[in-house]
């Protein structure tokens, strides 16, 4: 389900970005699933996308396993989006697509008191 905020543009980067890293896909077809579910953390924000990966030439639907053209992407994926989003590929239950969200970090300031 797509919600208000995927229209954000700091949530359809995502996809732009999924879709100018992707590899050599079999339909040339970027397929995206869980943008909104409720209770499952940025997903019910609305705040992620799962990105499939059953297109991506040379993964094995019927074992999932690890492939590092899918790695590769979601690494290259990373890169481009910077430190404010995760992008999963590989973590248990995280084999037949990489997850992305939006999750920016809150810088950390130390103020030193000169005064003492």
């Amino acid at each position: 389900m797509i919600v208000g905020r995927h229209f954000d543009p700091e949530i359809r980067r995502i996809l732009d970005v999924a879709r100018e890293t992707a590899p050599k896909l079999k339909d040339n077809t970027v397929w995206v699933t869980g943008g909104w579910r409720p209770g499952e953390g940025k997903h019910s924000s609305g705040e992620a996308f799962d990105i499939r990966v059953k297109n991506v030439e040379g993964f094995n639907l019927v074992t999932f396993e690890y492939n590092e053209t899918v790695a590769k992407w979601a690494r290259d994926m990373q890169k481009l989006l910077g430190s404010d989003y995760d992008v999963i590929y590989g973590a248990p239950k995280h084999l037949n697509h990489i997850h992305c969200e939006y999750d920016p970090k809150e810088e950390i300031s130390i103020i030193l008191n000169a005064a003492r």
